[in-house]
């Protein structure tokens, strides 16, 4: 089976967090033998109207951008500005890039001037199946402030896969990161199988365990809010279990069919996002992979919801999956969801 990333894009700004996404990128890289495409955005810098002075000469505008005692004019100051911030990110690129290089990793670096969200989405849309690997601030969350952030506007408009890498991981560059488990977020719908190809790819090349999990709500009705949540009836919270059971079994044996050489499925009783986060947080070195959308209804979830809860409680890497993903990749992995097993878990369902 052929990798499902073609190519793996990690968007840099100098920062700490954003270079916590480089030993994933690493250790993705090398195992599936896959270059990897540091990018990094050059914004235009800051530059107040100018304003001319109460004597009648001179601008005055943002502190540093021009000086009333000399001849430099704003927009003189605004290119210069300009002109070395781009050298300076040039030099960057070329110093990860040959810090990868010697790791025997193929590498490719580009400088866009403009927004950083909108240089990463651009570069991303020539090829949706290019895995964005970023960096994202700790457990304040993906719905609070990350809200309107470059990772939130990266995330919620590209229509790549993307890995999220929390700053808590506190990888070293020296190294590539270690992946020894997999989470695997199922809720029993087709959609959330869009996640089951990577991580079939990943585990394999990886050699890492994957656990397939469905955690079963305690609730008739699971919208994301933990405050409408009520205790499901005994029958069906057993009815469900074996459903569940059942369908992770079928998902198991595709793994393993796969060249997984470890599956491990799971079924837990808990509310759907704590569930994976809780599970995640007691393998070491755990990747967890998920698709952003799924489907509600009886002991389902709405993944949309779930995945950012997911983001924004733990602090284990999250690889999101778009849901029509799943179209071009193996069948195998996903030619069959939940009604297929129901009727054979408890035909009274």
């Amino acid at each position: 089976m052929s990798s499902v990333f073609n190519g793996i894009l990690v968007p840099l700004d100098g920062s700490p967090v954003a270079e916590q996404a480089v030993p994933y990128a690493m250790s993705l890289a090398s195992s599936l033998a896959t270059p990897i495409h540091v990018l990094r955005a050059c914004q235009p810098p800051r530059m107040a109207w100018p304003e001319v002075d109460n004597a009648g000469y001179g601008f005055r505008g943002e502190v540093g951008i021009t000086d009333p005692d000399s001849n430099t004019t704003a927009l003189t100051y605004y290119m210069q500005r300009k002109a070395y911030e781009r050298m300076v990110a040039e030099q960057y690129v070329a110093n990860v890039a040959r810090f990868l290089s010697r790791r025997g990793l193929q590498i490719t670096t580009a400088v866009e001037d403009g927004p950083a969200a909108d240089v990463i989405l651009s570069k991303a849309y020539i090829d949706p199946s290019m895995l964005i690997v970023m960096g994202t601030h700790g457990r304040t969350g993906l719905p609070r402030i990350m809200h309107g952030s470059v990772a939130d506007s990266v995330l919620h408009q590209s229509v790549n896969p993307v890995l999220l890498v929390h700053s808590e991981q506190e990888q070293d560059w020296d190294q590539p990161a270690p992946v020894k488990n997999i989470v695997l977020a199922l809720d029993g719908s087709v959609f959330a199988e869009g996640a089951l190809a990577a991580a079939a790819v990943v585990g394999r090349a990886l050699d890492a365990a994957v656990f397939p999990l469905w955690v079963v709500p305690h609730s008739l009705k699971n919208d994301g809010d933990d405050s409408e949540m009520t205790a499901a009836p005994a029958p069906m919270t057993e009815a469900t279990d074996a459903v569940a059971r059942t369908y992770l079994n079928d998902i198991a044996s595709r793994l393993t069919d796969a060249g997984v050489a470890k599956v491990e499925p799971r079924v837990l009783h808990e509310d759907p996002a704590m569930g994976i986060v809780e599970l995640a947080q007691r393998l070491p070195d755990t990747l967890v992979v998920m698709t952003t959308h799924g489907r509600s209804g009886m002991g389902r979830w709405i993944l949309g919801s779930i995945a950012d809860r997911v983001v924004a409680r733990g602090n284990r890497p999250v690889l999101l999956i778009r849901p029509y993903q799943m179209a071009g990749q193996p069948s195998e992995l996903h030619a069959h969801n939940i009604e297929t097993v129901s009727a054979a878990a408890n035909p009274t369902l």
